[in-house]
C-alpha cells in the first residue's frame, strides 16, 4: 500500500483511470482553511500505472534488447584478385571488347589502304554458245566456237594516287579513333577503380563506427541493469547501433557495385573475383602550365589528329573528283577471232556530274576544316575544365587535412572518454560520431575527387595508357615534352 499526496488536476485524471482500471480505493478529503487543497488517495493497485501506482517491490530491471543480427561483408578475394590501379589497366587494355574492336576497325583500314593503292584489276572473259548436244573438241584450240578476251586498263588520269591517298588519311584515322578508344577506356578503368578505392575506405570507416556503437550500446545497457544508468539512454544507444548497421549494409552494398563496375571496364566476367588492392591515398603533384599542358593537347589528343587525318582524306577527294576529266588508255585483246593487241582511249564528256562531284568535294573539306577547329576549341576546353578541377580538388582536400580531419578525431575522442566518466550524455557521444563519419566520408571523397581529376587532366592531354602507343602510366609524367609520339600499329 502507498500514499501519494495529489494536486486537484492529479486527483481527477487518477479517478478517470480507476474507473477504468475498476481500482478499489477509499479517498479521505481534507480541508484547511486558505490553502490549497490536497488529496490523500489510499489505492490498492493490482495493476502498476506509470506516474500514479509503482510496484511494491523492488525488482532488478531486464534488458528489453535483442542482440543485433552480424551484417554480411562482402566476398574475400584472393591475392591473385587483388589488383593494384597499373594491373587493373593492363588488363583492361588487353580484354575489353572495345579494344578487340579498335584493333578490328585498324586492320579493316589498313586492308583498304592496300586495296586502293592497287592498281585495277585486269578482266578475262570467257564466251561460248551453247547449241550442240554433243561435247565440243577442246583440243581443237581457241577458235572452236568460243571467245577469249583481255581488257585491262591503266589510270594514266592519276586517279589512282588520289584514291590511294584517301584510303591512307582513313587508316591513319582509324589509328588515331582506335587510341580515342584506349584513352576513354583508360579513364574509366581508372574512375572505376578509384571509386572502389572510396567504397572500400568509407566501408572500413563505417565499420569502425558501428563497432564503438555497439560497444557504447553494450556499455549504456551494463549501466542500466546495474541501475546506473536509464533505460531510455539504453535504449536510443541500441537505436544508434542499428543506424549505423544500416550504414554498414549499405556501404557493402556500395562496395558490390564498384567491384561490378571495374569488371565491366575491364572486360572481366561478373563472377570474377577482384578487389582494389591499394588504399586510397593522397599524393600531391604538380599541376602544370597551363599553357604548356594546352599545347601538348592540340599535339597529342588523338580526337583532334583523327579530325585532321579525316581533313587530309577529304582533300584527296577533289583531286579524284577531276581525275575523271582526263582521259585513262586500255589494252584489249580477242584470242578468239583476233590476234591483235588493242590499245584505246577513254575519254569522258562531262554533262554535269563530275563537276557537281568537284564542287561538293571541296565544300566538304570546308565543313571539315570547321569541325577540326571546333575540335582543337573542345580539346582546349577540356584541359582548361581538367586544370581548374585539379586545381580545386587540390584544395578541398588541403582544407580537410588542414586541421578539420584531427578535429573530429579529437572530439569524438574526447566525447568517448567523456561519457565514460559521466561528464558527457549518450546524446553528445551519437552526435560526434555522426560528425565523425561525416567529416571522414567528405575527406575520403575529395581524395577521390582530386585522384580522379589528376588523370583525367592526363587524359584531356592525351597521356594515358591506350594500347596502341608508348603511353606509361606515371603520375609524375606532367613536365613539358618536346615531341608527342604517333599511334604505333603493324602494318
Amino acid at each position: 500500500m502507498l500514499l501519494n499526496i495529489l494536486t486537484p488536476s492529479q486527483f481527477v485524471l487518477a479517478m478517470v483511470s480507476s474507473s477504468l482500471k475498476e481500482r478499489k480505493s477509499r479517498t479521505i478529503h481534507v480541508k484547511e482553511p486558505q490553502r490549497s487543497i490536497r488529496v490523500l488517495t489510499i489505492s490498492l493497485c493490482a495493476v502498476p500505472t506509470i506516474g500514479w501506482c509503482q510496484a511494491t517491490q523492488n525488482t532488478p530491471p531486464v534488458s528489453p534488447l535483442d542482440p543485433i543480427p552480424q551484417v554480411e561483408l562482402p566476398v574475400s578475394v584472393p591475392a591473385a584478385g587483388q589488383l593494384s590501379l597499373s594491373q587493373a589497366l593492363q588488363m583492361g587494355l588487353k580484354q575489353n571488347p572495345q579494344i578487340s574492336g579498335a584493333k578490328s576497325s585498324i586492320v579493316s583500314a589498313r586492308e583498304n589502304y592496300n586495296s586502293q593503292k592497287a592498281p585495277i584489276n585486269p578482266y578475262l572473259t570467257y564466251g561460248a554458245p551453247n547449241n550442240e548436244v554433243a561435247p565440243g573438241d577442246y583440243g581443237a584450240g581457241f577458235t572452236q566456237g568460243t571467245n577469249y578476251t583481255f581488257y585491262y586498263t591503266l589510270e594514266t588520269n592519276g586517279a589512282q594516287k588520289f584514291r590511294a591517298r584517301q584510303a591512307r588519311e582513313l587508316f591513319h584515322q582509324a589509328e588515331f579513333d582506335a587510341r580515342t578508344t584506349g584513352l576513354s577506356l583508360s579513364l574509366s578503368i581508372i574512375d572505376a577503380y578509384v571509386s572502389l578505392q572510396i567504397a572500400n575506405r568509407a566501408l572500413e570507416v563505417e565499420q569502425s563506427i558501428y563497432g564503438n556503437m555497439v560497444k557504447l550500446g553494450e556499455l549504456t545497457n551494463k549501466r542500466y541493469l546495474a541501475g546506473a544508468g536509464t533505460q531510455a539512454d539504453a535504449i536510443r544507444a541500441h537505436i544508434a547501433a542499428i543506424q549505423e548497421q544500416q550504414n554498414v549494409i549499405q556501404d557493402v552494398a556500395n562496395v558490390n557495385s564498384a567491384r561490378a563496375a571495374l569488371r565491366n571496364q575491364m572486360g572481366l566476367p561478373q563472377n570474377a573475383p577482384i578487389d582494389a588492392v591499394e588504399p586510397l591515398a593522397y599524393k600531391p603533384e604538380p599541376a602544370g602550365d597551363l599553357a604548356d599542358l594546352t599545347r601538348r593537347a592540340e599535339l597529342s589528343r588523338p580526337e583532334l589528329r583523327s579530325a585532321n587525318a579525316n581533313l587530309e582524306s577529304l582533300k584527296a577527294v577533289p583531286g579524284l573528283e577531276r581525275s575523271q576529266y582526263f582521259p585513262n588508255i586500255f589494252l584489249a585483246r580477242d584470242f578468239g577471232n583476233d590476234g591483235f593487241i588493242w590499245v584505246g582511249v577513254n575519254i569522258p564528256f562531262d554533262l554535269g556530274s563530275i563537276r557537281g562531284q568537284v564542287r561538293k568535294a571541296e565544300a566538304d573539306v570546308k565543313t571539315q576544316r570547321a569541325q577540326v577547329e571546333q575540335e582543337r576549341q573542345s580539346v582546349d576546353l577540356d584541359v582548361r575544365s581538367s586544370y581548374i578541377n585539379l586545381v580545386a580538388a587540390q584544395k578541398q582536400v588541403a582544407t580537410y587535412e588542414g586541421g578539420v580531419m584531427s578535429m573530429s578525431q579529437t572530439l569524438v575522442d574526447q566525447i568517448r572518454h567523456g561519457y565514460e566518466l559521466g561528464a558527457n550524455t549518450i546524446v553528445d557521444v551519437v552526435t560526434a560520431e555522426n560528425t565523425y563519419r561525416s567529416v571522414e566520408s567528405a575527406y575520403t571523397i575529395a581524395v577521390g575527387n582530386y585522384i580522379q581529376a589528376l588523370y583525367t587532366l592526363r587524359h584531356s592531354i592525351g597521356d594515358l595508357p591506350d594500347a596502341f602507343s608508348n603511353s606509361t602510366l606515371s603520375l609524375s609524367n606532367l613536365l613539358p615534352s618536346a615531341s608527342v609520339p604517333a599511334a604505333e600499329t603493324k602494318k
